[in-house]
Formats: structure tokens, sequence, C-alpha cells
């Protein structure tokens, strides 16, 4: 698969990264959600200041006019207002400031991620664990958009999510999905031939069974592993429709990985 390059220039903070090849890509986060952020939080702590002013503005024309026992009538709703305004807008301003920098290089032999703490550096075998949650989101029965989420995390625990802040999150994803996938399927294979068990998230693998949350199938019993509406699916040969079992495709990670081995056990246990 050919990456589908952004025209972002590389920022100048990369310049210290080496040992990862060529860049292939860069991919900012979108301008609409740094500017957006930003605005909405100017926009919402300019009211909270406006809510406040004027709360306390009537309320001292309130007491004025008919002593303090106004005060406390009319102070609090714009003060609730105003907390509330300014709560938000600090929000969505920390927000604009988390993402302001954000950005991946995508490298021959890896990427680089930029965040305010720095650059993290993921090397394509390193990469442990590569989870995929796609979501068609409708509206009144209307197709609005989809979602993008991939996840990616290393043996040490460390994750880093990328979804729809960034440009062209789907052509990234699939990209690095193309890329980890020999790397965890050479893991995965080796360890079903060694005779252990393979944990993926909710399913397991060996070489004697499938098992699905705490459902177990022998390699015989199993007649069709597929992805069906954002599920994996097993069906059981000769079972009735409740004899499968199923898994949210985004809880499982190393799909094609996955998905390659069983194809492989499934064939060597055909008799």
């Amino acid at each position: 698969m050919q990456l589908q390059n952004s025209l972002a220039q590389t920022p100048e903070q990369f310049n210290t990264v080496s040992g990862l090849g060529g860049v292939l890509g860069v991919y900012p986060v979108t301008a609409a959600n740094r500017w957006i952020s930003a605005m909405i939080g100017v926009i919402l702590i300019g009211g909270a200041g406006l809510a406040a002013i004027y709360g306390i503005y009537d309320t001292t024309v309130q007491v004025a006019k008919y002593g303090p026992v106004m005060f406390s009538k009319t102070i609090m709703l714009p003060l609730i207002i105003a907390g509330v305004m300014l709560f938000f807008g600090l929000l969505a301003a920390f927000n604009a400031f988390q993402n302001w920098n954000k950005c991946l290089v995508v490298y021959d032999k890896g990427l680089g991620y930029l965040d305010n703490k720095g650059i993290q550096i993921w090397i394509w075998h390193e990469i442990t664990f590569f989870f995929v949650a796609i979501t068609k989101q409708y509206t009144n029965g209307l197709y609005t958009g989809t979602t993008f989420l991939y996840t990616l995390q290393k043996e040490d625990g460390s994750s880093l999510r990328l979804d729809n802040k960034f440009k062209q999150v789907e052509s990234l994803g699939r990209f690095i999905g193309q890329k980890v996938a020999p790397y965890q399927y050479d893991k995965l294979r080796q360890q079903v031939q060694n005779g252990q068990i393979a944990k993926l998230g909710p399913i397991s693998i060996s070489l004697d069974q499938l098992t699905v949350k705490k459902k177990s199938f022998g390699w015989k019993e199993v007649e069709k592993v597929a992805i069906t509406n954002g599920y994996v699916k097993i069906q059981k040969k000769g079972g009735g429709r409740f004899s499968g079992a199923s898994a949210p495709v985004a809880t499982i990670p190393n799909l094609e990985a996955l998905f390659e081995v069983v194809n492989q056990i499934s064939r060597d246990n055909v008799t």
C-alpha cells in the first residue's frame, strides 16, 4: 500500500531524529481541530467574564435599590453561568494547547510522534499491539461521517492513540497496520508453534483450540472465522445460531496477524 502523503512541512523538532530512514509523510493535527478549540475557549472564557461583570453590576443596582436582601438573589445565577462557561472554556483552551504542536512523521523504519512532552520514537518491530476501531456515524438514519481510532502499544505498556484529529488518519492507520503486521505475525506464529497460548484481547489461540472469551473450540470444530458488522465471529461446524462466539473488532489487536495464523492452523487441521 502506498502511503497517502500529507503536504505538511516536517517540524524542525524532528531534525534530531536519526536511524529511521527517509521521511514518507508528515501528519499534523488538523488546523480546524486546533483553531476551533482555541476559538471556543476564547469565546467561553470571554463569556464567563461578561456574565460575571453583568452579575456584579446588576447586583450592585438591585442592592442599592432594594437593600442587601437582593444580594444573594441576584448574584448567584450569573456566577453559576460564569463558572460553567469558564470551566468549559478552560477545557477547550487546554485541548487546543495540547494539540497545537502534535505531529506524526512516518519514516521507512518507524514513526516519530511530537507533543508537548517531546518526541516519541516508535519502530515498527517494537509495536506489540495494534488496535483498530472504525465507527460510522448516523443521525436520523443519515450517514454523517466516520471516526477512526488506531492505538499502538509497546511491550512496556506505553501507548499512542491516533484519531480524526490527524490529517488523513485513515490512510495513515492502514499504512501503519501494513508495516507492523509482518512482525506481529512472526511473533504470534512462533508463540503458537512453541506450544504457548497466544492471547489477543478476548481471543486466545493455541495449536489445540481457539477461545473467544470463555467459549473454546477445537480447530476441527471451527467452520469459519470472519468479521461481520464490527465483530469477529466464529462459526461452529454443524452448530446452531448461538453455538458460535463473537467479540468486538475494536477489542482485538493485530487482526491481520491473527487471521493469517488462524487460517494457517485451520488449513493444517483440515482432514
